[in-house]
């Protein structure tokens, strides 16, 4: 399968959804029903390919969300798998290549929707439909970023490294005209725990009620490289106002749901990935 959806979080706190092929928002509670009635519906009619979306009607969906920005000042946050590849049986071609890396820094005050039905255009950023657009950010993480950092001091200690205490945030000033922020989780709460001799010898079918037993996941948390491009004018003006961008969805993998550590992605995305996984048991796709 190869499935989208939008998800909006509003000032408020308000979560609404949006699906490919629909004009209109509607909320996180109702889109979980929705989505329930789309899987099934293509679980009784293999003919029925909704969930199986190729790569331009990727891009078509997400050249319909950027332009349907609202009157209220918005951050966009897309990954860079599958959205960005070019050629590929995998996604059914082309998708939305600008966010290659060859192509982004180019392209870094444009959107090129030049190939995408109903587009066919490239928008500049003074583009009066996107005023109220602050910015695009693209994601990268698992292999493609470097999952670590060093110091001198850790380095020349002889000791084990330990993850950072808290969520940290770095960026690198070595292109400059394209700001590469790095998002770190903090060291989760179950981590420190079962770094213990006696948590490590532990197997599976062992002390299931063990507090530091191996019932606890234990997880490294994962570093995200932020790449904003399309940024509004009053935000280019100054380095922090262009690294402001990026800590909203920095701040944003703090979830008032989860207290263990950090999600992986900033909140809106990680309900996306969440409200599919949730159900693609109605479809028999295993996870």
């Amino acid at each position: 399968m190869h499935y989208a959806l939008a998800v909006r979080l509003r000032a408020t706190g308000a979560v609404d959804v949006l699906f490919p092929e629909r004009n209109n928002w509607i909320p996180y509670a109702q889109a979980g029903i929705a989505l329930g009635q789309i899987f099934s519906r293509v679980r009784c009619d293999r003919n029925y390919k909704t969930v199986q979306l190729k790569g331009i009607e990727l891009a078509k969906f997400a050249a319909d969300v950027l332009t349907q920005v609202s009157e209220k000042p918005t951050l966009v946050l897309i990954e860079a798998d599958v959205w960005r590849n070019e050629r590929g049986e995998e996604n059914g071609g082309q998708a939305w290549f600008q966010l290659k890396n060859e192509y982004l820094l180019a392209k870094r005050d444009i959107l090129d929707f030049q190939h995408v039905p109903g587009h066919t255009c490239v928008y500049p950023r003074d583009h009066n439909q996107l005023r109220n657009l602050l910015g695009v950010i693209r994601f990268r993480t698992g292999n493609e970023t470097t999952q670590y950092i060093t110091n001198r001091q850790a380095w020349n200690e002889n000791s084990p490294a330990r993850d950072l205490i808290r969520l940290s945030g770095f960026y690198d000033t070595s292109v400059p005209e394209l700001l590469h922020y790095f998002s770190i989780g903090k060291l989760p709460k179950t981590q420190k725990a079962q770094d213990t001799p006696t948590a490590r010898e532990l197997y599976m079918l062992d002390s299931q009620n063990d507090e530091y037993g191996v019932n606890i996941p234990f997880k490294h948390q994962q570093m995200l490289e932020m790449l904003p491009f399309f940024i509004r004018s009053d935000f280019q003006k100054t380095e922090e106002s262009v690294k402001s961008i990026c800590r909203v969805p920095h701040y944003l993998r703090i979830s008032p749901a989860w207290s263990m550590g950090n999600i992986h992605l900033p909140y809106p995305m990680h309900l996306g990935k969440q409200l599919i996984k949730d159900h693609l048991c109605i479809l028999g796709v295993e996870v």
